[in-house]
């Protein structure tokens, strides 16, 4: 009797598990280089993301999505290196993107 209510307990709580997992939404990261910096768009099944925290470089540098789910992140001192953008939901969702980021020299 006791093995019986331990399998159905550890089945209950692996079925609870997986419906956690799955309530989790994906976020797709879009980063564009531009200039010193990247224009970084955060959606979530084709919408923007409204006030995403999308942090450069382990959160040297961070900036929020506006309501179009962008935000341009400048990042100073950049000759030319690949640079980890990462994005936290309010939900706790995230994402992360490298892009190559150049500075303009005029």
């Amino acid at each position: 009797m006791f093995k019986k209510s331990m399998i159905a307990a550890t089945v209950l709580s692996l079925v609870s598990i997986s419906s956690l997992v799955s309530a989790q939404e994906v976020l797709d990261l879009s980063v564009v280089s531009s200039g010193a910096g990247a224009l970084v768009k955060v959606t979530r099944e084709n919408q923007p993301v409204v006030g995403a925290v999308v942090t450069a470089n382990s959160n040297k540098v961070e900036g929020v999505t506006d309501r179009n789910g962008q935000v341009y992140i400048s990042i100073r001192d950049v000759e030319a290196k690949p640079v980890l953008f990462n994005v936290t939901d309010d939900e706790g969702n995230s994402a992360t993107a490298t892009q190559f980021i150049t500075k303009n020299h005029r």
